[in-house]
């Protein structure tokens, strides 16, 4: 079995392409959009998001509208409010690496109006968190320190025909088949790096347990631990320093935009 036979199995999309980069992936998607729809926004989370989300929409000539999050989780509630002249909302999942989104209600809310485009480089391969027949387009990176961690390449993967025969007409990077090999062994091993990701994640909120730890009860792999004042950052700093956890400080545009502390488990 070939890489794009394994992901197509993963997405259960009619048509996966293998991209060059994650970004080349997010860049076709935006192309597609822009094909498909005349509409003038795109919308993308406020924060738990990445960094292309602001740039290659502009680039299209769309408008970026940001969608009022939960600390990344995109709010059903006030969803509504932003679909009408959207052409797609992007949405991380899980959001920031750390919570995953509620696919199933963002799809509903934006069937028949918006495109929904889900990155899930987080989340490729995880049966609950990335399910094709919630999302229009799904798209995602190998990149390192990702679960699927090739160092290279990314992929997109389209549900309808509509979409298919759009994408056949724009420019795409293609993936350099001499990756193949290496990118079939590290889709087929997934499981064991997501089990290895959540038990970790998993001690890591029961370790910190006292602590302010952002939609602690949502799957991910990263995990966010607010805090108030420095005393209680140093605590954190220091129990990543004692268990070898790389960390990096929020507030992030592609985390959380608050003050809080950001463990990427992703990089171990």
């Amino acid at each position: 079995m070939d890489s794009s036979k394994i992901i197509h199995k993963l997405t259960g999309h009619k048509l996966v392409r293998l991209t060059n980069r994650g970004n080349s992936a997010i860049l076709h998607a935006i192309r597609l959009v822009k094909a498909y729809s005349d509409k003038e926004f795109v919308l993308i989370p406020d924060q738990g998001g990445w960094l292309t989300y602001k740039t290659f929409p502009k680039d299209a000539g769309f408008k970026i509208k940001e969608v009022k999050t939960n600390a990344g989780l995109i709010d059903i509630n006030q969803l509504d409010q932003y679909l009408d002249n959207s052409a797609a909302l992007i949405v991380n999942q899980p959001a920031g690496y750390f919570a995953a989104q509620d696919l199933e209600a963002i799809s509903k809310m934006c069937k028949d109006k918006v495109l929904l485009i889900a990155d899930v480089t987080g989340s490729i391969g995880d049966k609950e968190a990335c399910n094709g027949k919630h999302a229009d387009i799904l798209l995602g990176s190998f990149g390192k320190w990702k679960p699927v961690n090739l160092g290279y390449g990314g992929f997109i993967s389209l549900k309808s025909q509509k979409l298919i025969n759009i994408s056949a007409k724009l420019p795409l990077i293609e993936f350099d088949k001499n990756y193949e090999s290496e990118l079939c062994s590290k889709l087929t091993h997934l499981n064991e790096r997501y089990c290895h990701f959540y038990s970790i994640a998993g001690s890591i909120k029961k370790d910190l347990n006292n602590f302010d730890i952002i939609h602690k009860d949502k799957k991910g792999i990263n995990v966010i631990v607010r805090f108030s004042n420095n005393e209680e950052k140093q605590k954190i700093i220091d129990y990543c320093n004692l268990k070898s956890y790389p960390y990096t400080m929020c507030p992030r545009y592609i985390r959380v935009e608050e003050n809080a502390v950001s463990i990427e488990v992703k990089r171990l």
